[in-house]
């Protein structure tokens, strides 16, 4: 069966974030104007807030949201996201 970006991201989507639906961290206007696969990183960051708190004003220095996905989920993960943006 033949893959496609949406479905690719869909899938390594969910082994990174399986409680969440990819459907909802699809940029749907690049997708729909381009039919390019990116990643709603405004949606992700709020998330990410969420769950582990506002990681930016960490105590001692902050963090990016890069560094974030590193600590509190895998490097794996930073790397998905930033290959989606």
């Amino acid at each position: 069966m033949e893959t496609t970006p949406l479905l690719e991201f869909r899938k390594d989507f969910k082994k990174f974030f399986p409680e969440l639906n990819p459907n909802e961290y699809l940029d749907r206007s690049f997708w729909l104007v381009n039919r390019s696969v990116k990643i709603d990183v405004i949606k992700l960051d709020d998330w990410l807030h969420g769950k582990f708190g506002k990681y930016e004003t960490s105590k001692k220095i902050g963090m990016s949201m890069s560094q974030a996905l590193e600590k509190y989920i895998s490097k794996a993960a930073s790397e998905f996201v930033r290959s989606y943006l």
